[in-house]
């Protein structure tokens, strides 16, 4: 039985997709319970690591199991690559003082609330951080340019404060007179150079 099984796994592994999904090309993903079942390994390594993740995978099944499906399990991969990430690489657990997160690519504040105490990232948090990168034209499918910790800070800091002076203008365009002098073409005109803009 144990050989029909090591020779199903080796043709499984071989030809079918969901069979052949990994997670930061070194996982091997169960397509059963979409949990990492094995540590990549020469492939003739492979087969028993697969074995002993099935004999107590509930989902397998002892073979009578039905597999997630190709887009899931890519999903999960992805997923697990980014918990991965956020938990090795200080560039993606940069957060604004909101505690909104900033994305180590494009260096915009996100939507995505990342408590800086959080010590594992739970799985909304990961599927924010997946949706805005899959809207992010920095980062380009993982093919763009990952910024440092200091350059993502430095960044932000002039970014915020940058928010902090336009604030400090609105209020004041509302709030004084002096702030809303117009010339006779309807420009503003500066309260302390006193020239039209």
């Amino acid at each position: 039985m144990q050989e029909n099984l090591i020779e199903r796994i080796d043709r499984e592994l071989a030809a079918n997709p969901v069979w052949q999904v990994r997670s930061m090309d070194t996982l091997w993903l169960c397509p059963f319970c979409g949990e990492a079942g094995a540590r990549e390994a020469p492939i003739e390594d492979l087969a028993p690591q697969v074995r002993k993740h099935l004999d107590r995978c509930a989902p397998w099944n002892q073979g009578r199991g039905r597999p997630q499906t190709l887009p899931i399990l890519k999903q999960k991969a992805i997923l697990m690559q980014l918990a991965h990430l956020l938990s090795t690489q200080k560039a993606w657990r940069v957060v604004a003082p909101n505690s909104y997160w900033i994305c180590p690519y494009c260096v915009k504040l996100t939507d995505v609330r990342f408590p800086k105490e959080t010590a594992k990232v739970d799985l909304p948090i990961l599927q924010g951080i997946l949706a805005h990168l899959n809207g992010c034209a920095a980062y380009d499918g993982g093919r763009g340019r990952l910024r440092t910790t200091e350059e993502i800070k430095k960044i932000a800091t002039d970014v915020l404060e940058q928010k902090r002076l336009i604030a400090d203008i609105r209020a004041k365009l509302t709030g004084s007179d002096v702030w809303r002098v117009k010339d006779k073409n309807e420009c503003w005109v500066c309260p302390y150079c006193r020239k039209s803009i």
